[in-house]
């Protein structure tokens, strides 16, 4: 089982380091998120590399101020709203920016992007090996899970040995060319 885990993750290595998403697909996003309403907060991630666009998309317009960052302190990630300018590097993920000190404006998003190695499209979803968004949606389920991948990381279904009993779904997923809702993955 981890072995196809292991695998995945090494195959992430030859994907292009900068993702740009499709003109339709970044207009499906933003009309979907702006019908959850002005005050729902959005739960993201700042990769220094590959997705950085869809971090900018958000802190450049009518969602900037509603973007909360994740926060890993003992072995718990927590998601805080912050400015690019208050956002430094993680010194367990130096690929990834997250809030800078002591963040004082902990929330719990609406909508939580959740970076992937793979996704199949009934929305089961294998993370990156920390098991921080696992954890955190299966502590938060009123959240809308978008997983988050490369085109080429998109199965049809997952083989049932792939997916572990921690590993939570997600509603939608969004590639450089795709977004969509999932049909229906449930929790092993």
């Amino acid at each position: 089982m981890n072995d196809i885990r292991k695998e995945l993750r090494r195959s992430l290595a030859s994907i292009p380091e900068s993702a740009v998403l499709s003109e339709p697909v970044k207009t499906r996003l933003i009309e979907d998120l702006r019908a959850h309403g002005p005050e729902s907060t959005l739960g993201i991630y700042y990769p220094l590399s590959r997705w950085k666009e869809i971090s900018m998309l958000f802190l450049e317009n009518e969602f900037a101020g509603r973007c909360a960052f994740p926060k890993i302190a003992a072995g718990e990630m927590k998601f805080y709203l912050a400015s690019s300018s208050e956002l430094t590097a993680n010194r367990e993920f130096p690929e990834l920016k997250e809030p800078a000190g002591e963040a004082t404006r902990e929330v719990h998003p609406e909508v939580i992007f959740a970076p992937a190695t793979a996704c199949d499209r009934q929305g089961q979803r294998i993370g990156k090996g920390g098991g921080y968004y696992d954890r955190y949606l299966n502590q938060n389920p009123e959240a809308i899970a978008i997983g988050v991948i490369d085109d080429s990381c998109l199965y049809s279904a997952f083989e049932p040995e792939w997916v572990q009993a921690h590993d939570h779904p997600v509603a939608f997923v969004l590639t450089q060319s795709q977004y969509f809702h999932t049909e229906g993955a449930t929790k092993k």
